[in-house]
């Protein structure tokens, strides 16, 4: 197997103060028209992150890229960042390039059974996160999309976007 050096990452950085205080980068590198919500589609209370996300990624896809989410947000409302908001996503086909992808840490029980779990603090979060960044880029709330609204096969983000798209 061949070993490449690691290379510092910012993967997992915790970016909730910032995004609370009205801050995070923007990218001028691609046109972004919308921001689709996801879910991990992994249980609630395991301790799952972007890591995980991104070693299940490189693990399903062989993807050099690791994660396919430019945020991700844990149970208790941390925003983690993902890939860099400059790259290209890997989140939704079709979609990926002028999107802004964010997953949530959830929508499985322990039985492997899908189950609408979103927290409190994650809706908040979800909400901060989305609306800075609609503004951010010119967007409107509409902008703001689930998983399961560009691909009716899927059931993902397993929440109320509704919540999410309100002022």
């Amino acid at each position: 197997m061949n070993k490449r050096p690691i290379k510092f990452s910012s993967i997992g950085r915790n970016l909730t103060e910032e995004v609370y205080l009205g801050y995070t980068y923007k990218t001028n590198k691609r046109k972004i028209d919308s921001i689709i919500v996801h879910c991990s589609d992994s249980p609630q209370g395991r301790g799952d992150d972007v890591h995980d996300i991104d070693r299940w990624h490189l693990q399903r896809w062989g993807s050099r890229s690791g994660v396919g989410y430019h945020y991700v947000i844990l149970e208790d409302g941390t925003i983690q960042k993902g890939r860099w908001v400059d790259a290209i996503g890997s989140h939704v086909r079709g979609h990926n390039a002028h999107s802004i992808g964010i997953c949530r840490i959830g929508g499985m029980d322990k039985n492997g059974k899908q189950v609408h779990d979103a927290t409190e603090s994650q809706y908040r979060s979800l909400r901060k996160l989305t609306h800075l960044l609609v503004e951010l880029y010119g967007l409107k709330s509409s902008d703001i999309k689930g998983h399961n609204e560009l691909n009716r096969h899927k059931s993902c983000p397993l929440l109320d976007i509704d919540i999410i798209r309100k002022k």
